[in-house]
């Protein structure tokens, strides 16, 4: 079956809706509980990152054979991992630089970080996790 979209695509379509939804969760958090942000979007990919490696399995980067694969669900978790690891740490050394005061700092930094997890997030999925070679 043949899809519309290109794969990198579809992940830029997925991983747009996921990062609006964490950046909304992690700035509730924040907001309400008075998390640090770095604590606040450490949370909030978490809970997001969950579901994608099954959007991704089915949609984003769909085979003929597509099915739960422990081993791509073990490599997306290991990939979630590090895309987690460097968005906390970009965010958390920008905060120890100087405290985001402010939406738009705070939003300044998110986004930081969510560019450096995505770049991380895309190319290990497309390259090792989903890649054609198994």
């Amino acid at each position: 079956m043949r899809q519309p979209l290109s794969s990198s695509a579809r992940f830029v379509l997925v991983s747009g809706l996921a990062v609006g939804t964490d950046f909304l969760l992690a700035f509730t958090l924040r907001t309400f509980t008075g998390l640090p942000l770095s604590v606040s979007a450490a949370i909030s990919f978490v809970v997001i990152g969950c579901s994608v490696y099954f959007i991704h399995e089915y949609w984003t980067f769909r085979r003929e054979d597509s099915q739960t694969s422990s081993s791509r669900l073990i490599k997306n978790l290991l990939v979630n991992c590090a895309a987690w690891i460097s968005r906390v740490a970009v965010i958390a050394a920008l905060e120890r630089l100087q405290e985001p005061h402010g939406f738009v700092m705070a939003g300044l930094y998110f986004t930081a970080g969510a560019g450096v997890s995505f770049t991380i997030n895309f190319l290990a999925n497309k390259f090792w996790v989903f890649s054609e070679r198994r």
